[in-house]
């Protein structure tokens, strides 16, 4: 991450503004709090599922002032795809604000002891098929040390309508190329999200730094972290996901 580009007090600006209030009351934006983090331990949210634009983890988290007041002592970071990064201007916020890219190298230089890095699990892909996470960010908290949290953003799918896009078309090969989704969607008269209730919730799972990780480690922290995110939607989906059509499920 370009450090002397990140620019903390341009992030409590931002996230000072009042849009941030309207926004969170047209979704009856919620966070829910399960546990205390250590500033002295590094964390990887891993968002689930991405949707669209990540809205519950922008709205209930990075842009939320409450969250700092929850997690005092943990700073928030995010990760992106590459492309973001040729984009003059768009670069500059995106560095200004704490985002880094999505490699190995990038994510690991990142975790340092009071941060939260923020990975949204499945990105492209997950929008299309919602597939479940992938493996490197297990291998990733094993060996740096880094507490893994589930996060689970309910209504997150329900914002937009999916609109098919063949894998055969256009769109779906200019998307494989750029390695970056580019998804055909439907809102409120088209272009507006759906105003559906927003509720992000996450439970923190202590892990212990192995420089080598065996796959069997690495199979069995994921079998954990199944579990958990599994866990916390039985916990709330009838609080807080009372109308879905279908039940939370992982595809291999």
């Amino acid at each position: 991450m370009d450090h002397g580009r990140y620019q903390p007090n341009l992030i409590k600006h931002i996230r000072e503004w009042p849009v941030w209030e309207n926004v969170r009351s047209y979704f009856s934006a919620k966070l829910i709090k399960t546990a205390d983090l250590d500033p002295t331990k590094a964390y990887i949210f891993a968002c689930h599922p991405h949707g669209v634009y990540c809205f519950s983890y922008f709205i209930n988290i990075f842009f939320n002032p409450r969250f700092y007041q929850l997690y005092d002592g943990i700073r928030l970071f995010q990760c992106t795809l590459p492309i973001n990064f040729l984009i003059p201007g768009w670069r500059d916020y995106i560095l200004s604000i704490g985002t880094v890219g999505s490699s190995k190298s990038a994510i690991s230089n990142a975790l340092k002891p009071g941060t939260a890095l923020a990975l949204f699990v499945g990105g492209a892909r997950e929008f299309h098929h919602m597939k479940r996470g992938e493996i490197l960010l297990i291998q990733i908290a094993l060996t740096q040390g880094a507490s893994l949290v589930p996060v689970l953003g309910f209504g997150e799918n329900d914002i937009f309508d999916r609109v098919d896009n063949p894998n055969f078309s256009i769109l779906h090969k200019l998307a494989k190329l750029a390695k970056m989704a580019a998804p055909l969607f439907s809102g409120r008269y088209v272009i507006l999200p759906h105003k559906v209730p927003l509720v992000t919730v996450g439970e923190p799972i202590h892990v212990e730094r192995r420089e080598n990780p065996s796959q069997k480690e690495i199979d069995d922290l994921h079998e954990v972290y199944c579990e958990a995110l599994m866990n916390i939607y039985e916990k709330y989906k009838d609080e807080y996901h009372a109308d879905r059509l279908t039940a939370m499920r992982f595809v291999s």
